[in-house]
């Protein structure tokens, strides 16, 4: 859809469970990286503050440069264009993003994998590794991540249309960093229906659960100060829109100087286990709501406010003039709330 962009300020407490979500994209097993860093990405204004670009490859795409290092050494990459997503949780890069030699995470003397199932329909395959990540001047330690391959032992049936392209996707891999630590609370204990987590030997992969500290987790949770949330900072852009922009992402919520929460008292929205709050727009309730910034639109029922067309197959809001619209944003008891204009074009 079409929609102004508009000031934002966007803080996420990191805490509670829920499961994975989010993202885009299509199938394409190949793989190739993007470029390297852009002019937009390499400036980093404090310790805990690192630069973020808006619509590098795609519209309102958000990415990130994101340091890699194997665990315990100054052996690095710098991974541009990585997808900042407030839906998941976790950091997984595409195979051919980096030549870094990482230790497999291992459960029960097997090496561990994961599939990653998208609301899109795609899927996220590959092991699980460990690495040290450095986000600005914090580094956590150890932790694992993703790394994504099609090509890794044998993907089960029920991990479709897997992505392994940056080229595709637009993006050489996605920085997780949703409202949990662990990405899947629930796989300490169930498989589950749609397995996330498997165990491997040679190509011979089987699901299975996951301890905790086995799990891909989020690198924010795990810096050594500035590690209870982030504050997500966009600039302003006019109805006719720009190619790109830049903004911030800020580690921590209220634990240094630069991370202070704005000037007033701000409307905190509890979430669910789902990472889920209610949304009331046009007299409705939604239950599940969420904020999910990779995703490149705002997306909200409409049928009779705003009129619809149809661009490359996809149907999109195309109002006549500019329209502004509100919604009613609770949390998922039913308060604190928060009205939310937003308009549009």
């Amino acid at each position: 859809m079409k929609s102004q962009l508009g000031a934002a300020l966007f803080a996420l407490v990191i805490g509670g469970c829920a499961d994975l979500s989010s993202s885009s994209g299509g199938d394409a097993p190949a793989c190739s990286p993007l470029s390297a860093v852009s002019a937009l990405e390499t400036i980093m204004t404090a310790s805990n503050v690192l630069p973020v670009t808006v619509g590098s490859h795609y519209i309102n795409e958000i990415t990130v440069s994101v340091t890699v290092c194997e665990p315990g050494t100054t052996t690095c990459q710098v991974i541009p264009k990585v997808l900042l997503d407030t839906g998941s949780n976790g950091l997984r890069l595409f195979s051919c993003s980096t030549s870094l030699n990482l230790p497999a995470q291992t459960a029960a003397g097997k090496s561990v994998a994961e599939c990653v199932s998208y609301a899109d329909g795609t899927s996220h395959w590959g092991a699980v590794k460990l690495a040290d990540v450095v986000m600005g001047a914090e580094k956590a330690s150890n932790i694992p991540i993703q790394i994504i391959n099609p090509s890794f032992g044998t993907a089960p049936s029920s991990c479709t249309h897997l992505e392994g392209n940056p080229l595709k996707t637009g993006y050489n891999g996605i920085l997780g960093v949703g409202l949990i630590s662990e990405d899947c609370p629930q796989c300490v204990a169930s498989i589950g229906t749609l397995p996330a987590y498997y165990e491997c030997t040679g190509a011979t992969c089987n699901a299975s659960t996951m301890a905790t500290n086995k799990q891909v987790v989020n690198p924010v949770a795990r810096m050594p100060i500035n590690n209870n949330g982030l504050i997500l900072t966009l600039p302003a852009v006019g109805n006719s829109g720009v190619s790109t922009t830049s903004g911030t992402l800020t580690l921590g919520i209220g634990t240094a100087s630069g991370n202070n929460t704005p000037t007033g008292a701000p409307t905190v929205l509890p979430a669910d286990g789902n990472i889920n709050f209610q949304t009331t727009f046009n007299s409705i309730n939604y239950t599940a709501s969420f904020i999910d910034s990779g995703s490149n639109a705002l997306y909200f029922p409409s049928s009779s406010l705003v009129a619809s067309c149809n661009i490359s197959g996809y149907t999109f809001y195309c109002p006549a003039s500019p329209t502004t619209l509100s919604a009613t944003q609770k949390g998922f008891a039913g308060a604190p709330t928060k009205v939310v204009p937003f308009s549009i074009t």
